[in-house]
């Protein structure tokens, strides 16, 4: 999710697709939350821990760690994939999704 171009060949949402996608993301989170989720989470930047910038944070959902026991646990192979968020962290409706997650 980004307000601007974050991706050469995708264009970015108009800001009214924009605020529906973050109320998505938002319901996303709550059940992500009301399951006990456990996200792997990925950062991309520039120099990051030197003083750099972030610029991308991605987060996927995985059922290879228990959430209550925080160990591994084998995972079902049929499962479908969960979904995964790819957020512009350069963006304050990002970064905003991006610390509710993180807490």
């Amino acid at each position: 999710l980004s307000e601007e171009q974050l991706v050469v060949a995708q264009t970015p949402p108009e800001p009214e697709v924009h605020e529906v996608l973050l109320a998505l993301i938002t319901c996303y989170l709550y059940q992500c939350e009301a399951q006990q989720l456990v996200m792997l989470t990925d950062f991309e930047g520039d120099m990051l821990g030197h003083g750099g910038a972030l610029c991308l944070a991605s987060f996927q959902v995985t059922d290879s760690i228990d959430s209550e026991k925080l160990t591994p646990r084998v995972m079902d192979e049929a499962a479908p994939p969960h979904m995964g968020l790819l957020l512009d962290a350069r963006s304050q409706s990002c970064r905003e999704i991006l610390q509710r997650i993180m807490e």
